[in-house]
């Protein structure tokens, strides 16, 4: 009699575990807020980008078309910071622009928030545009000129600087009327608008004449404008703090409190000891808010931006878009429910 063999059962793989993060892949299609949480899963990973909602994994970096040339623009851009206190620059940072891009621009400059400017460091990644980013390209190719300079022009980066090496062009763009115009140069010189002073000789830089760079910028550097520049930054970071710059306390007085949960995104419970629901109280949704803060103060920058909401948080009472009711003004009950909802777009 035979032997009855039994057939070959494929046993279905186990389901990942609950805290699995996927890792990125050139091409996935994802919101900022899930770009960011896997790409903060993958520290091996250097460099990769969000434009317009698509994933860009970085590729083996070119010494001659893009590591020389981006060192030589970034010494140019360090003396420049050196001599103007007020201003920060970085290489490679984190910049969140909004819902469907984050970036990491080869060199930004921003004016530092005590001296008088908008964007913010938040969680070591700046929560908007820089006020001049720059990117060492190949060529026109490049998204660098045409996804991601969309992407900066409609989040209002003041300036953005494209060094095209193989095409041996430099674009320096500026804002004007909401879109971007190249700028001229001056003889020879081109003047950023935004930084009195920063001035670059684009043919020295594309003809590696590094003593006339420096001699270029020196020049900006000594000029009075710069000067009156550094002034300007000197006397916003010593004046008294206006009350627009007064983070307000957005609680009323003397208002009856109702008990309510509130559930926290993902991304921000980190800022809540890792909890996903925490109980609040208020007679709104701003004084409900305003408490979670008072609990966890780290969470408040990621709601607020000087006393409003900002852009790309949206909150919900009840399942309901408080847009949609009286805004954070929206009275609440014993029992209700918050929900704080990044938006989200992309696929």
């Amino acid at each position: 009699m035979a032997a009855v063999t039994s057939p070959h059962v494929q046993m279905p793989a186990p389901p990942p575990p609950s805290d699995f993060v996927p890792p990125l892949e050139t091409g996935d299609r994802l919101s900022q807020a899930e770009f960011h949480r896997r790409y903060s899963a993958m520290p091996e990973v250097k460099k990769a980008e969000l434009v317009e909602g698509v994933v860009y994994m970085a590729s083996p970096v070119s010494i001659p078309n893009h590591a020389a040339p981006h060192l030589t623009l970034g010494g140019w851009l360090a003396l420049y910071c050196f001599r103007t206190p007020g201003v920060q620059g970085a290489d490679n940072g984190t910049v969140i622009l909004d819902e469907k891009n984050e970036f990491q621009p080869d060199l930004s400059l921003f004016v530092k928030p005590e001296c008088g400017g908008k964007a913010k460091l938040i969680e070591s990644s700046l929560d908007r545009a820089p006020d001049l980013a720059m990117e060492v390209a190949a060529s026109s190719v490049s998204y660098d000129l045409h996804d991601k300079l969309r992407a900066y022009q409609r989040n209002g980066a003041e300036e953005y600087l494209v060094w095209r090496v193989l095409d041996k062009q430099l674009d320096w763009f500026a804002l004007e009327g909401g879109a971007y115009v190249k700028l001229q140069p001056v003889d020879g010189v081109l003047q950023s608008r935004v930084f009195p002073g920063l001035w670059l000789h684009p043919e020295s830089l594309l003809q590696s004449d590094f003593e006339k760079l420096e001699s270029t910028l020196r020049e900006g550097l000594a000029s009075p404008e710069h000067r009156a520049f550094v002034e300007r930054l000197a006397a916003h970071k010593n004046a008294p703090p206006s009350d627009a710059q007064q983070r307000p306390s957005l609680q009323r007085k003397g208002s009856p409190t109702m008990a309510v949960k509130v559930h926290i995104p993902a991304p921000m419970r980190q800022h809540t000891d890792g909890q996903a629901t925490v109980e609040s109280s208020g007679a709104s949704v701003q004084d409900v808010l305003a408490n979670v803060g008072a609990k966890f103060p780290g969470i408040v920058d990621r709601l607020f931006d000087k006393g409003q909401l900002r852009r790309f948080v949206n909150i919900y009472l009840n399942d309901e878009d408080v847009r949609y009711l009286e805004n954070l003004e929206t009275a609440v009950k014993d029992g209700d429910e918050v929900s704080i909802i990044p938006a989200v777009a992309g696929g």
